[in-house]
């Protein structure tokens, strides 16, 4: 019989509400460590091939959790209520204009000021099912908070099956019309934090996609669409990250999946120090891929490591950015 661990742990408090700490382990040694403040994955410890034992893990993160409170990056957080720009901070519903927060300039970015990842989710329970051992957070969203219409209850669950699949699923459930586009915002790096430890220009990615949404200088859309056939954004097949690109301009696209209605793998990800990669499978039209080139100089980052700007990938599957206002 497989063996599976689930626990949970209280931190401390943080504006009178309790952090806690959760843990989900399947048998093959896969542990994931998640934190209520932003529903974040702080931890993802994968065996290697390479040494019998050792895991490595394989997303970014502080080397203490008070300061996820000051983190102004999403690191591992659930993002939402509308993941990625709204232009101009406002959209339209029916007749009624709805303007909300401008924490981009004039735009709207990833919730706002105090959006998903600032929330403190509520434990509602462990999940142990023939394929899957995990647990579900919920938190809610009143009307009008960050000026987004509606009272929201959103739940997140997080499951992980013994074949090694790590399943995020979402719910948003809103007592009147609104917009809602929730993504996680894991920042991988599939080198780890150990003797393999540096940036993610010896990743090889696969983004079979050959559309990005068209944006302009503010990262907004303007609703067409542009061909990545041969261009530095093409990953239609698998090749391996250049650093002086993602130094010097890197990847900040929403690749385009809108051909489909089912599944589909959306982007794999594999780093040949370590062995260890992933492959992201998604129902949504969209996957955001950002190469972290505007991540900060320096984090005080797990294992005493200080990450950098392209220390982390971030592979989001979304609906199209400012889709809201978009007639195309």
């Amino acid at each position: 019989m497989s063996v599976k661990r689930f626990s949970r742990t209280k931190l401390f408090r943080h504006n009178e509400q309790e952090l806690e700490l959760f843990k989900i382990a399947n048998s093959f040694g896969i542990e994931i460590d998640i934190l209520n403040y932003g529903a974040r994955i702080t931890s993802l410890k994968i065996p290697t091939r390479f040494s019998s034992g050792f895991c490595e893990d394989v997303v970014l993160g502080f080397n203490s959790y008070d300061k996820y409170f000051n983190d102004v990056d999403y690191i591992n957080a659930m993002v939402g209520r509308v993941a990625n720009r709204i232009a101009n901070s406002q959209f339209i519903i029916g007749n009624q204009t709805f303007s909300v927060s401008s924490n981009e300039g004039k735009n709207h970015l990833h919730g706002g000021f105090q959006g998903f990842d600032s929330k403190v989710w509520r434990f509602i329970k462990f999940i142990e099912e023939s394929e899957f051992i995990g647990l579900r957070l919920s938190m809610i969203s009143p009307h009008l908070d960050e000026g987004y219409p509606g009272n929201l209850e959103v739940t997140v669950d997080f499951l992980l099956s013994e074949d090694n699949r790590l399943v995020i699923k979402t719910n948003a459930l809103s007592d009147q019309d609104t917009v809602v586009s929730i993504t996680n915002h894991n920042y991988w790096n599939f080198n780890g934090h150990a003797d393999n430890y540096a940036d993610i220009s010896n990743h090889f990615l696969n983004i079979p996609s050959n559309l990005i949404c068209m944006k302009n200088k503010h990262n907004l859309p303007n609703g067409s669409f542009l061909s990545v056939l041969d261009s530095s954004y093409d990953f239609t097949t698998p090749r391996q990250l250049n650093s002086a690109f993602l130094h010097e301009d890197g990847i900040d696209h929403n690749y385009c999946f809108h051909h489909t209605d089912e599944s589909f793998c959306s982007a794999e990800l594999f780093s040949p120090s370590t062995g260890l990669g992933a492959t992201i499978v998604s129902d949504l039209p969209g996957l955001q891929c950002y190469t972290g080139r505007e991540m900060q100089a320096r984090y005080d980052g797990k294992y005493g490591r200080s990450y950098g700007p392209c220390f982390g990938i971030c592979l989001e599957p979304q609906f199209y950015p400012d889709a809201v206002n978009q007639d195309k």
